[in-house]
C-alpha cells in the first residue's frame, strides 16, 4: 500500500510539474500539451527508482525555463535556456576540476548578463 501511495504522490508531482513547463512554454506562445493520458501511461511503466530521477530532471528544467522567463528572456531563444542550464550546474559545481573552460563561460554568461549583450547567431 505504501508503494501505491507514493507512487500516486509522484504521479501527482509529474502531473504538477508537466502543467507547470507548459505553462511557462503557452507564455512564449507555444501551445503545449503536458502529458498525453491523464493515466500517465508511460511514467507508470518506469522502474522502482527511475520516476525519482525524471521527477528531480522536471524540476531542474522547470527552474531553469523559471529563471529564463523570470529575466524577461523568451523560452524560444535557446541561449537564454543554454545561459541558464550553464548557470545552474556551476551553481552546483559541476564543472570542478574544468576551471579554464567554466571560467571563461561563466565570464561570457555574467558579461551577458550585466551588459545585455545579444550574440548574432
Amino acid at each position: 500500500m505504501i508503494r501505491n501511495n507514493h507512487f500516486s504522490s509522484q504521479q501527482t508531482r509529474f502531473k504538477a510539474h508537466s502543467e507547470n513547463i507548459c505553462g511557462l512554454i503557452e507564455n512564449s506562445g507555444i501551445l503545449f500539451r503536458p502529458y498525453a493520458h491523464p493515466t500517465l501511461m508511460f511514467f507508470s511503466q518506469l522502474s522502482s527508482g527511475e520516476p525519482s530521477d525524471v521527477l528531480r530532471n522536471m524540476m531542474n528544467y522547470y527552474q531553469i525555463c523559471l529563471n529564463t522567463f523570470n529575466q524577461g528572456q523568451s523560452l524560444k531563444e535557446p541561449r537564454a535556456l543554454t545561459r541558464q542550464a550553464f548557470a545552474r550546474l556551476h551553481r552546483w559545481g559541476v564543472f570542478e576540476g574544468f576551471w579554464p573552460f567554466t571560467t571563461h563561460v561563466w565570464l561570457i554568461i555574467r558579461l551577458q548578463e550585466r551588459i545585455n549583450l545579444r550574440i548574432p547567431p
